[in-house]
């Protein structure tokens, strides 16, 4: 148990673009000291301090194929080495994202976190809210930053992001027909990486967020997730 009463755990946020894993990630670093990783982010950090990483990653994403998965574990765990130093709970954002991944990682992270218990969080919300979500959102255009904003939050009102200082902006692959064509894309990897969960025999925690405020489930992560007596609000004998 961490000093701060939080047990070392690592935290796998899993779900459709759109469900709330990234500002909920986002709110439990600024709120309560996390560790969070987002391989987006991670990747463009590398591209941009050209680091050997970051020149493989670009040569991947020039000629438009995915990264390996087993070099994006590599780069991963790299990164929890150091993460997991803090003793502070980890939030790993859409990663694993394929059962490859996940095979990847689970070989390995005992190695780099060996007291960290590992658990998925599968946020759940129907098609019709990540449509609404993500056609009406606002993002910051610092591609260090990219916090994210619901069209009524007060940083839109000022065009200004509330964490760096830079423009807020609609993003072109927020339009209806894309949100659509990445939901249609999204049940492969879901089915893929569940029926990997399911062989391993590990337990996966549904996360309903379906109609609730960030606020509110931000609220319900904490209660829920956070209180070491309830997995899905049901007590542990």
């Amino acid at each position: 148990m961490h000093q701060d009463g939080y047990s070392k755990i690592i935290f796998s946020f899993f779900g459709p673009p759109g469900s709330g894993k990234g500002t909920v990630a986002e709110m439990c670093v600024q709120g309560l000291g996390f560790k969070v990783l987002s391989t987006g982010n991670l990747f463009r950090k590398h591209i941009s301090l050209g680091t050997d990483f970051g020149k493989l990653i670009k040569d991947y994403i020039d000629i438009g194929k995915l990264v390996p998965d087993e070099f994006v574990g590599n780069i991963v765990l790299d990164w929890l080495k150091d993460a997991a130093s803090s003793g502070m709970p980890i939030i790993l954002d859409g990663y694993p994202r394929t059962s490859g991944q996940a095979e990847h990682f689970f070989k390995t992270f005992k190695d780099f976190a060996p007291d960290y218990e590992f658990r998925v969080i599968y946020f759940i919300i129907s098609d019709e809210e990540v449509i609404k979500r993500l056609t009406n959102r606002f993002v910051c255009q610092n591609k260090n930053c990219q916090a994210v904003y619901p069209p009524f939050a007060p940083a839109v009102k000022k065009g200004i992001c509330d964490l760096c200082g830079e423009k807020i902006v609609r993003r072109k692959d927020d339009s209806v027909e894309v949100v659509k064509d990445r939901l249609r894309q999204y049940p492969r990897y879901k089915d893929d990486l569940l029926s990997y969960y399911k062989k391993t025999d590990l337990l996966v925690e549904s996360f309903d967020v379906e109609g609730k405020s960030i606020e509110n489930v931000f609220k319900s992560f904490k209660e829920d997730y956070l209180n070491g007596d309830s997995i899905n609000g049901i007590d542990k004998e």
